[in-house]
């Protein structure tokens, strides 16, 4: 998680954004509140758990869906690899 806080940081006012999705449901809601206080994260979350997850077909965590501003899916990558994230933002035009 700090390493997409920091990508988040790195690309503030690029018309780049970062929603990460809990899969523990909403019933962590405070659990959730409090973590992102503590740890400074600058991304959103959305709770709702498996129903989320399906809704989405986030196929398991961790899972990077990088979205547009018109809400067009410029790409899905399962786990962490910065440099794709980078890669895909960059054929998007976000740098």
């Amino acid at each position: 998680m700090p390493h997409l806080s920091k990508l988040l940081t790195d690309l503030k006012g690029k018309g780049f954004d970062i929603v990460s999705i809990n899969l523990n449901g909403k019933d962590e809601t405070p659990l959730i509140a409090k973590l992102w206080r503590e740890q400074g994260y600058g991304m959103r979350c959305a709770l709702g758990g498996v129903p989320v997850a399906e809704k989405y077909r986030v196929p398991g965590p961790p899972v990077n869906y990088l979205v547009a501003a018109n809400g067009k899916i410029l790409g899905v990558l399962q786990g962490f690899d910065e440099a794709a994230l980078r890669k895909t933002l960059a054929l998007a035009g976000v740098e």
